[in-house]
């Protein structure tokens, strides 16, 4: 239990530093990447989204390079908590599975990476009708 929160404190401090940030309006999204020569996609992200209810919700998204080459694990500090999950590279999309500890949720994540490493996608929830849209910016 000690262990997950010292993983978990840097994220939540990270969340709650980007809050109190000065934010600028969101860029246009730009091209989607060549497959043959995407952006690095590592590193740290805020995220605006809207819910299939239409309801609309941010946070911020942290990816890290796993073990296997064009595998990542993900990490989601949303308004609604803590949600990970792991994904793959496929042609210039990012394609993943989540899961959220409280409550017990998961489902997938398909984001389209653009030429400046933004990720634009669709995010639905296992058992549940509809589909949430996100928008992932990185942080510079």
């Amino acid at each position: 239990m000690k262990r997950q929160f010292l993983l978990l404190f840097p994220l939540v401090l990270l969340l709650l530093l980007s809050a109190c940030s000065r934010r600028d309006p969101p860029a246009p999204l730009a091209d989607p990447a060549d497959p043959a020569a995407l952006p690095d996609i590592s590193g740290d992200y805020a995220l605006n989204g809207v819910d299939m209810t239409d309801a609309a919700y941010g946070g911020t998204l942290h990816i890290e390079p796993a073990e296997t080459p064009g595998h990542y694990r993900l990490t989601w500090l949303l308004t609604g908590g803590v949600q990970e999950g792991e994904g793959r590279i496929e042609g210039n999309q990012l394609i993943a599975r989540w899961r959220a500890a409280d409550p017990k949720a998961s489902g997938t994540v398909t984001y389209t990476i653009t030429t400046a490493g933004q990720l634009d996608g669709l995010r639905t929830v296992d058992g549940l009708e509809g589909i949430s849209r996100e928008t992932a910016y990185p942080n510079e």
